[in-house]
């Protein structure tokens, strides 16, 4: 028997090329938000932990209540945060 081949099998499909440019802004910001909510799931975990042995773990955590975060995102730095990184590139030297 020879095996059954079809030209729209999923194998012989090349991979797509995307149709927009890579944002590679957004995805430092997803990997951003991925460390953050890894970072805030064991301190969960930690204080649940904590909380076993009998121990004080975060101020009014209940691990059976649910759960929200919420995230802001700020376009621009404030302005004296500007003031102060123009200053640190005025007087940054590459080799001192």
């Amino acid at each position: 028997m020879s095996p059954i081949t079809k030209p729209d099998l999923i194998v012989d499909a090349s991979f797509p090329t995307p149709f927009t440019p890579i944002d590679e802004a957004l995805l430092v910001a997803i990997e951003y938000i991925r460390k953050m909510v890894k970072s805030i799931r064991d301190v969960e975990i930690s204080s649940q932990k904590k909380k076993q042995k009998g121990k004080q773990g975060i101020a009014n955590f209940d691990p059976t209540k649910p759960k929200a975060l919420k995230l802001f995102v700020a376009t621009r730095f404030p302005a004296w945060q500007d003031i102060a990184v123009e200053a640190v590139k005025a007087h940054y030297n590459e080799v001192t």
